[in-house]
């Protein structure tokens, strides 16, 4: 119930099952952290599948309160998934693991804004979605 970015001062008093109270403590301070959400971000990953490959479409959105100037997103492949070709983003991938970072024309989302971005890949056996996914490190819904 403490209000974040807020210093505080406090002084303990003990009171005992027959009410009687102790001397005043020293006094502590302390400052609370500001109010960081976690999460702050939402993704959205739809993909389109045919024989050996597929195409991804997905949607970044900034539901924080505090506007990203760029984007990082990872996330794993859970298979043998590999990326062809993107738009929209810079994309890597090392093993599993993907990256996209943000280009400069859609980099800045205020709090409630999108971007979509997108990709090709190749497969072979199944291919599942990513089950997990980051922006800028953090956890995303």
């Amino acid at each position: 119930g403490l209000t974040p970015s807020t210093s505080y001062t406090l002084t303990v008093v003990a009171r005992n099952g027959a009410g009687l109270t102790s001397a005043d403590s020293p006094t502590a301070q302390f400052t609370t952290l500001p109010d960081t959400p976690t999460g702050g971000c939402k993704v959205t990953y739809t993909t389109n599948t045919w024989n050996t490959g597929f195409s991804a479409d997905i949607t970044i959105t900034n539901t924080g309160t505090t506007a990203w100037t760029n984007w990082t997103l990872g996330f794993s492949f859970p298979g043998n998934q590999k990326i062809t070709q993107g738009w929209s983003a810079t994309w890597s991938q090392s093993g599993a693991n993907v990256t996209a970072k943000s280009l400069s024309w859609n980099g800045a989302l205020a709090p409630g804004q999108s971007t979509w971005v997108g990709f090709n890949a190749s497969y072979t056996g199944t291919n599942t979605n990513p089950s997990a996914f980051t922006v800028n490190g953090r956890a995303c819904s």
